[in-house]
């Protein structure tokens, strides 16, 4: 089991460079869910200019996926 518990979506790395959808910190920036909401106080809306942002980040890395067999 993963130490983010339910908040990894699982999803095995924090930032997966390339992999915004393979990332546990979008998961958890995009939800609204108490137990999967980063950060865990003070919202209850999906800051959705700010998600696009640290997806398009993400996406941005280089990086392969391919040689460390990640999908």
């Amino acid at each position: 089991m993963f130490s983010t518990g339910r908040g990894s979506g699982g999803r095995q790395y924090d930032i997966l460079p390339g992999r915004p959808d393979a990332s546990i910190m979008t998961y958890r920036i995009e939800s609204t869910e108490p137990e999967i909401k980063m950060p865990e106080l003070g919202r209850n809306l999906v800051h959705e200019e700010g998600a696009a942002l640290i997806r398009a980040w993400i996406a941005a890395m280089p990086g392969s996926c391919a040689a460390s067999g990640i999908r």
